[in-house]
């Protein structure tokens, strides 16, 4: 199997299909890497329920957050750009803004919700892009570029078939943006 080629800032337009590289957690209790205390080549997991508690600063006594380093999957996702070409196609500026694209199951086919969705695609949370695909429009993403993968003929979906501005539309609204700027 090839292995997905990540992408460059030049060819990252608004609009445009890929997949990203997003992380998620297992759920709770979380798990953490902790250097080991004893052998400092060594890391261990631990879980805590919680595990955000900071630290605190000598000086003050006040609590600060501290980086951690949390156990996560990662998951490789079909996404489309909704960020201006202009930052897309600049190289110093590292991220970009996404929204993931789902799946639906034939458990979800069953759901009032999404059958509307199938039928009608009235729904302003959601876009349906056909082919059992669709958008969570009020979910959007900002990623690193170097997390982006040429899709390359994978999708079931065509990119040309996506109304971009019935899309920012319902992202828009899903926001409560009372006007939307057109150029």
């Amino acid at each position: 199997m090839e292995l997905p080629r990540l992408v460059q800032s030049k060819d990252i337009d608004r609009g445009k299909i890929f997949y990203v590289a997003l992380p998620y957690t297992q759920g709770r209790p979380f798990r953490f890497v902790e250097k080991d205390e004893q052998q400092e080549d060594l890391y261990r997991i631990i879980e805590r329920v919680d595990g955000f508690e900071g630290v605190s600063e000598p000086q003050t006594g006040k609590r600060r957050s501290e980086s951690l380093e949390v156990v996560t999957g990662i998951k490789l996702r079909p996404c489309i750009i909704i960020q201006k070409d202009q930052y897309n196609h600049n190289e110093k500026y590292p991220f970009v803004v996404v929204l993931p694209i789902a799946t639906l199951t034939n458990q979800h086919k069953e759901r009032p919700i999404f059958k509307r969705l199938i039928e009608y695609n009235d729904l302003d949370q959601f876009y349906y892009l056909g082919n059992d695909c669709y958008i969570t429009v009020n979910d959007p993403k900002r990623v690193y570029k170097n997390t982006l993968f040429y899709v390359e003929g994978r999708l079931k979906i065509d990119e040309s078939d996506i109304d971009m501005d019935e899309l920012m539309i319902r992202f828009a609204e899903c926001l409560a943006v009372k006007k939307i700027r057109s150029d």
